[in-house]
């Protein structure tokens, strides 16, 4: 038995094998305690880091963000130049999902931007340019320097992004049946002699009736002359007066005055033309001259009022029913029996077909999108299944009038260059 107090050799060293463990445990701890500090540390500078990155890409997002909204409002500016320099109003369009479901998109167009003025479309690279120019062009002008005056922007539709889509007045197809119908060879001819015979005035004080009616009438008399000198009515001297008159009335350098005499004068002739032929005698060179016998023809008229559409350029005014058509009288209250006469004819053939009734904006049973909208026979899918149904014609007619942005896919008309419907 040892003595009390002294330890055996054992002991001795088993303590010093677990002092030498504790050593390591706290050299380990301290180690361990060292890399959680370093590891803080970096940490740190890594938290601060992001931190840096992230206010970085705040402050690139709002830039971004300014310079999108600047963009904006360069492109509605745009907008407001075009429309005023065109004499047309925009048909915005934004391609979304839905027009991909639909498969009227691809899905590598969705967000796409179009910006139609009848039949052409600008880019927004183009409208942001158009208001830069005419920014550019302001200052210049306010500085003093000696270039022209911007145009104002006045009279435009005032479109924004806000605004969105440019929407089609529903109810309106039957509206646009007739205006198809001004491209058919029978209609046209039919409703454009009732415009020959009974539009416009027919007196010697103010003749606007007859040949008078269609803005290529220089062009009509001078094919008619080619081909038989004898149908215009008009004497050899006649139609060299007719001539030089016609390049007073259309040349720059020619003062008002000058310009008022030849006109009144060439109504004079105007009306000798048509007093002398009938209007299946004259509508062949009507249609070459106005159309080159398009049947599909459209051309925004140019007084800036409407298009002018099918084979004879009938005008949407006789067509629509609004205070800016030819409805009514100067008393604006009696009805316009030429106007009546039109309608009839492009009426003629039209009384079986209905407005397509085809849902625009909620396909399911419930409003907005749910999964009735995908599946089932009230499906996006289905939407253009009956296709007699959205094109009855069944030829280029439906097409046309949609290029243009005269009517949306349910036929109902834009509310855009057609006047007060």
């Amino acid at each position: 038995m040892a003595k009390k107090g002294i330890k055996s050799s054992y002991v001795r060293a088993s303590e010093s094998m677990a002092n030498y463990k504790a050593s390591m445990y706290d050299v380990m701890t301290q180690g361990k305690i060292g890399e959680m500090q370093l590891q803080s540390m970096e940490d740190k500078a890594n938290q601060n880091q992001r931190l840096l990155e992230a206010s970085a890409e705040v402050v690139n997002y709002f830039e971004g963000r300014n310079q999108r909204m600047a963009n904006r409002e360069l492109v509605e500016k745009g907008v407001a130049i075009a429309e005023n320099n065109l004499k047309l109003k925009v048909n915005y369009d934004k391609v979304t999902l839905k027009d991909v479901l639909e498969k009227k998109s691809k899905l590598t167009e969705v967000g796409t931007e179009t910006f139609k003025f009848g039949n052409r479309t600008f880019t927004e690279a183009q409208l942001i340019a158009l208001a830069k120019t005419h920014e550019k062009n302001e200052m210049a002008y306010l500085a003093g320097e000696d270039v022209p005056e911007p145009a104002p922007i006045s009279d435009t539709s005032g479109w924004t992004y806000e605004q969105g889509e440019t929407k089609a007045i529903e109810g309106t197809s039957p509206m646009s049946f007739k205006i198809a119908n001004a491209m058919t060879e029978e209609n046209a001819f039919n409703a454009a002699e009732d415009i020959y015979d009974l539009g416009g005035n027919r007196n010697e004080d103010n003749f606007t009736g007859g040949i008078y009616q269609w803005s290529a009438r220089n062009a009509i008399v001078n094919a008619m002359w080619e081909d038989n000198p004898n149908i215009t009515g008009l004497s050899e001297d006649e139609y060299e007066d007719f001539q030089n008159l016609s390049k007073i009335s259309l040349s720059d350098v020619s003062s008002d005055v000058e310009k008022k005499n030849a006109n009144k004068k060439l109504k004079e002739y105007y009306m000798k033309v048509s007093d002398k032929n009938s209007w299946a005698q004259i509508a062949p060179y009507v249609r070459t001259a106005e159309s080159s016998d398009n049947q599909y023809a459209i051309n925004k008229n140019k007084e800036g009022r409407g298009f002018d559409i099918g084979p004879y350029q009938i005008n949407t005014r006789w067509i629509l029913d609004g205070p800016d058509s030819y409805k009514f009288n100067a008393d604006g209250e009696t009805l316009y029996s030429a106007w009546s006469a039109v309608n009839d004819s492009l009426q003629s053939g039209l009384e079986n077909y209905e407005a397509p009734v085809i849902p625009s904006e909620n396909f399911g049973k419930k409003e907005g999108f749910d999964m009735g909208d995908l599946f089932g026979d009230k499906s996006i899918f289905n939407k253009y299944e009956n296709q007699e149904t959205i094109n009855p014609f069944g030829d280029e007619r439906y097409k046309v009038l949609q290029d243009y942005g005269i009517i949306d896919e349910n036929w109902n008309l834009y509310d855009m260059n057609l006047g007060d419907k």
